[in-house]
């Protein structure tokens, strides 16, 4: 005859699970200037953007992505991050039968199978939810990707505008200045008329 035993087991599983998706870029500084004052520049139309300096760095977000500048070096990475809590609960009553065992170790018993019904049933559900957070970083970050693309170019473009004016007055006087843009192709030109000196 078998013995039974009704048996109250409790498991609580919680952990989480975390995707991230990162690209990198890198401006090509230093071609009127010279790194070091074309970075100083770099970092001021940066900030003008609405950029926070932090640890040498300017963060912006661009398009919902943390977008990060390193303007002495002109390398850029923008990284889009998720995560979300998984959890799984048995919170019941069984019923254990066994003719050996007291009910201590039915008890034992039941918790240790319930602790890993819940171990295997979270695992199933964090392979699930990984899957969905990996896709939601990937589409965000492909979606963004123009947008970042485009603002980089816009600062960029700014930055050599600015190169381009210290660098004619280096020279001499400036007396005459002249700016286009090419709607077809958004290409934009500067002309300057520089008086040199005698």
């Amino acid at each position: 005859m078998s013995k039974s035993y009704r048996c109250r087991v409790k498991v609580d599983l919680k952990e989480r699970v975390a995707a991230r998706d990162a690209v990198e870029y890198e401006l090509d500084l230093g071609r009127i200037l010279g790194k070091k004052e074309e970075a100083a520049l770099l970092r001021q139309k940066l900030r003008a953007a609405g950029g926070v300096e932090q640890d040498g760095k300017i963060a912006l977000e661009i398009g919902g992505v943390r977008v990060e500048v390193d303007p002495d070096t002109g390398q850029v990475r923008a990284e889009v991050e998720a995560g979300r809590a998984v959890e799984h609960a048995i919170d019941e009553e069984r019923q254990v039968y066994n003719v050996r065992d007291s009910a201590e170790q039915a008890h034992r018993s039941a918790q240790a199978a319930a602790e890993q019904q819940a171990r295997s049933a979270l695992e199933a559900k964090k392979a699930a939810v990984q899957n969905e957070l990996d896709g939601q970083v990937r589409g965000r970050l492909g979606r963004a990707a123009p947008q970042i693309v485009r603002r980089l170019r816009e600062v960029r473009a700014q930055v050599e505008k600015a190169a381009m004016e210290r660098k004619a007055a280096r020279l001499g006087t400036v007396v005459a200045r002249h700016e286009s843009e090419d709607k077809a192709t958004g290409d934009r030109s500067l002309t300057l008329e520089v008086e040199l000196p005698d």
